[in-house]
């Protein structure tokens, strides 16, 4: 965290986004808190990386993704080849705002745009 932490003082910055659910759930809080600090905007897949603080968060329904994965173990544990099940993708993708975090930085969220969000963080 120190190595991104110096990148802010030798760098233009604009914001953060994480691309990979496996790294945003190891250090999302970390993450949140830097961009916090040095008020920048910071872009999650997960909606539980806006309910700690960041900007906003765009991605996969993780309850669906979950029941997905369900479904393939109990086609597998059923018999079925895993090579020979179909490719399932999530049909339902989430955008959250947090509010707090945007009058935190400074950054102004127009209402059209709320009123595109699955949720709204106050």
């Amino acid at each position: 965290m120190e190595q991104l932490n110096s990148l802010f003082g030798h760098e233009q910055v604009d914001g953060i986004v994480v691309g990979e659910i496996p790294a945003i759930s190891l250090i999302h809080k970390e993450l949140s808190e830097l961009a916090l600090r040095h008020r920048l905007p910071m872009l999650a897949p997960v909606r539980f990386a806006a309910d700690d603080g960041v900007l906003l968060a765009y991605g996969p329904d993780l309850p669906e993704l979950f029941r997905l994965a369900g479904g393939y173990v109990a086609k597998i544990l059923n018999g079925a080849k895993p090579a020979e099940l179909p490719m399932q993708q999530p049909t339902k993708v989430e955008l959250i705002v947090n509010l707090k975090t945007a009058d935190a930085i400074g950054t102004p969220i127009s209402r059209q745009f709320l009123l595109r969000a699955d949720a709204v963080i106050h």
